[in-house]
């Protein structure tokens, strides 16, 4: 992966940014996405520089070298892209996470972490306000978009400067951070309802998803 002028080169693929270069990656996924298809030669180097996107993790799943890659069902029952390894060994991936950027050599700050908490415990208390009975079962997973892209898109779309966004909790007594401006938290909650797109998984599943 490199730059060119702002652009994103993914190979032989050329993205204005990560949302068009994970919505790419997404539509090639979805080519595949039955058990037992396995990805053509371009798609397969595609995933593979992708891959290489996370650094570490990334290269250890691809490990001694990519023979292909195909769709599997794992152990929980949910078809995903698999690794063949070029010694037979295999592993999953999500090829989701390859495309959760941060800003490029921006060190995140504490009030930008607060910031992002606040998102999240806003969402858990709008969803606790609708007395909506969780399924004893599952957990609430955001498919498609992660919470973070959806956080970072807001920030984005609205022009919003994080450092002007004023958050509480830090105070004796207070258990949780939270937005001090509720049409803030009200314009996240809406933003977040609009775009996010949720699934009950299981809490064993939801941790297998988290590790890879």
């Amino acid at each position: 992966m490199e730059r060119v002028d702002n652009l994103i080169v993914i190979g032989d693929k050329t993205f204005k940014n990560w949302s068009e270069a994970k919505a790419f990656a997404k539509t090639l996924y979805d080519k595949y996405k039955f058990e037992g298809n396995v990805l053509f030669e371009e798609d397969k180097d595609f995933f593979t520089e992708s891959l290489k996107l996370r650094g570490a993790r990334g290269l250890e799943k691809i490990g001694c070298g990519i023979n292909k890659i195909f769709v599997k069902t794992n152990s929980y029952g949910k078809n995903s892209l698999w690794i063949e390894r070029i010694d037979g060994s295999m592993t999953d991936f999500s090829y989701i996470k390859c495309f959760i950027r941060k800003s490029d050599n921006v060190k995140i700050t504490q009030h930008e972490l607060d910031v992002k908490k606040s998102a999240r415990n806003a969402i858990h208390k709008y969803i606790k306000g609708l007395k909506i009975e969780r399924n004893q079962y599952g957990d609430a997973h955001h498919s498609d978009i992660t919470f973070d892209q959806l956080f970072n898109n807001w920030i984005s779309e609205n022009n919003i400067d994080v450092e002007n966004i004023e958050v509480g909790g830090h105070c004796d007594g207070e258990e949780e951070i939270y937005f001090v401006d509720k049409d803030v938290e009200k314009s996240f909650v809406e933003y977040h309802n609009t775009h996010a797109s949720i699934e009950v998984l299981s809490p064993d599943y939801h941790r297998h998803l988290k590790k890879q």
